[in-house]
């Protein structure tokens, strides 16, 4: 991912990622927000998943559903600058 923000001339590290807890990820992708966003200075934040049915109810307009048989595509990464306030 950071490759492709590379590629498009945008320097956006990623800072983490959830553990997987046996919890649902939304509670998951809530829990690391909480623990971890004060302590990487996160102010806009997106959530990338190919299995998002569940998440949503948790994390709504941040999730960007992406097709598990194509990966991240120009759609989604337009979406991913919008949520992130980026000019792409």
């Amino acid at each position: 991912l950071e490759q492709m923000f590379q590629y498009k001339g945008l320097h956006i590290p990623i800072v983490g990622f959830t553990p997987h807890l046996n919890e649902d990820r939304g509670i998951e992708i809530l829990k690391w927000i909480e623990e971890f966003g004060d302590l990487h200075d996160v102010t806009h934040w997106c959530v990338l998943d190919d299995m998002g049915v569940s998440i949503r109810r948790h994390v709504g307009d941040k999730l960007i559903q992406t097709d598990p048989n194509v990966g991240l595509n120009e759609p989604e990464f337009g979406m991913i600058c919008k949520l992130l306030e980026l000019n792409k």
